[in-house]
């Protein structure tokens, strides 16, 4: 369990959440922190060499499960909450303390054996499985992607990742070169691995994967109707939408309902799409009323957007002639000539 725990919840609090900088960490921004510590330490470990063994030892160790929380990040990347299991954080947590156990064995001739032998086999094995894992998450959705830039998003990865896996690992024991050329090669893939998972992870706190409604059956349309009053009367008297990293849970949080519920209850009786939709609904609308108003107009575009919500001026542009059919400049100019 101590294992699961390094690898789901180390960076958590008391209450087992995970937590970032004193607050509640989502699952990508937890497995993107232990990947790229695990890059670190590969780098690392290949800059210092054999200088400082106790050291080397350390960052051999804190490496090798960087194959397994690549996968784990790829979930939280490419699958939304309500799919994900803690059965593959179980088996990287396993691989991880399988992988000590062979470091530690073959530091003693006494444990060479056939026993040995096949336990590490197995291990490679299921090692390897994983690193195809992590294609699979980025390929199953991409046909279905509700977004043209989503399919974009998953194929980038797909392509980026796949040159990767090529080149550090069919490419190297397929060509035959020196021990320090190959160990140079893998860091220099590990960097861009890491630099890779890094706008990935950026790109999708950017654009967040809606979880699929599911059927809605187990809700009755009284309950629907009640939830649905509930979220728009928050909504409209506390103005939650002008918090810029709101999220689905966060609504959850708040009117004490499960996220499933309150999912379902934006796609269906207060019809929108999805929670984003609803949320840049209401800013734009509060974002026309201040573009209208004559003691507004000495105010930037930039700094209305952020007043309303938007993190920065390019999704409120985006938003905004989405749903009014010009630019907020626009918009303003023939505000002005009415």
């Amino acid at each position: 369990m101590t294992a699961v725990r390094l690898l789901s919840g180390a960076l958590g609090g008391p209450s087992g959440q995970p937590v970032l900088g004193g607050r509640p960490a989502a699952p990508l921004q937890v497995y993107w922190h232990l990947f790229a510590a695990s890059i670190t330490a590969f780098v690392t470990s290949f800059v210092i060499g054999g200088r400082i063994p106790v050291a080397g030892v350390a960052l051999d160790l804190a490496s090798s499960v960087s194959c397994g929380l690549a996968w784990l990040l790829a979930r939280a990347l490419f699958r939304p909450e309500t799919r994900r299991g803690s059965w593959p954080e179980i088996l990287v947590a396993v691989l991880f303390a399988a992988g000590v156990v062979l470091y530690a064995a073959g530091s003693h001739p006494a444990l060479q054996g056939p026993s040995l032998q096949a336990f590490h086999s197995l291990h490679s094995l299921i090692a390897s499985a994983v690193l195809l894992m992590t294609l699979i998450e980025a390929l199953d959705g991409a046909g279905r992607s509700a977004t043209a830039t989503e399919r974009s998003f998953r194929f980038a990865f797909l392509a980026g990742y796949g040159a990767l896996l090529a080149v550090a690992v069919i490419g190297l024991r397929s060509v035959p070169v020196t021990a320090h050329w190959e160990e140079a090669v893998q860091v220099a893939c590990a960097l861009l691995a890491l630099a890779g998972a890094g706008l990935a992870v950026g790109f999708r706190t950017r654009h967040p994967l809606e979880a699929p409604t599911g059927p809605r059956s187990s809700i009755s349309q009284p309950a629907d109707r009640q939830l649905a009053f509930r979220i728009s009367e928050l909504l409209e008297s506390a103005e939650i939408f002008r918090e810029p990293e709101i999220k689905v849970r966060d609504l959850a949080r708040r009117l004490g309902e499960p996220e499933y519920k309150i999912t379902q209850c934006i796609t269906g009786p207060l019809g929108y799409p999805n929670f984003n939709r609803m949320m840049n609904s209401y800013r734009v609308t509060v974002a026309k009323q201040m573009l209208s108003q004559p003691d507004m107009a000495g105010q930037s575009i930039l700094s209305i957007a952020m007043d309303c919500g938007f993190g920065s001026i390019g999704p409120f542009n985006r938003a905004f002639k989405d749903m009014v059919g010009m630019t907020p400049r626009d918009f303003r100019t023939a505000m002005r000539r009415t």
